[in-house]
């Protein structure tokens, strides 16, 4: 006897086939992208650290001298307790920290945005929200001008790497 087509049973043992392996890769093909994306975002904070060290080599007159007298002098709603000290998120320059905004390293030409329209635009790869307004602390890590060296952090770091836009600070665990 002649067979001219796969009988219904056998297409459906194919498809059920096909619907366990899509479920089976799924969550290995979504665990990889998450991570990639989470790898790049840190690749950017990367970038944002270098450029800001490159702005304070250029700038290096604006950074407070002493480290010994961290202080913050703003309202409790501003005052963080930092990973360098404290600060006050309403201040360009404390007593231990020169503020800048990853857009002004932007506009000076230490950092390029995204490609795109939008090069003035540096993105959060895990929100797709601007990086923009996220800031960055230039400081000294001791008070030796010997052997200082200047040190950069992103204030709410771990905000942004948990996709939240990390202007509040204080919420943020």
């Amino acid at each position: 006897m002649n067979k001219d087509g796969f009988t219904l049973v056998e297409l459906l043992a194919v498809v059920a086939i096909l619907a366990i392996l899509a479920l089976l890769v799924t969550p290995a093909v979504m665990a990889i992208r998450q991570n990639t994306l989470e790898r790049s975002l840190q690749a950017k904070f990367n970038q944002i650290n270098v450029a800001a060290k490159d702005w304070a080599s250029d700038h290096i007159n604006l950074i407070p001298s002493d480290t010994k007298k961290c202080s913050c002098e703003g309202s409790s709603d501003t005052c963080i307790t930092g990973q360098y000290g404290y600060y006050d998120t309403n201040t360009v320059k404390t007593n231990c920290c020169y503020f800048l905004k990853v857009r002004n390293l932007i506009e000076q030409g230490y950092l390029v945005g995204d490609s795109g329209d939008e090069k003035d635009v540096l993105l959060n790869p895990l929100s797709k929200e601007s990086l923009n307004s996220a800031t960055v602390c230039v400081r000294f890590d001791n008070n030796s001008a010997m052997t200082r060296k200047v040190v950069t952090y992103i204030v709410g770091e771990s905000c942004l790497l948990k996709g939240q836009t990390g202007n509040d600070v204080k919420s943020c665990k």
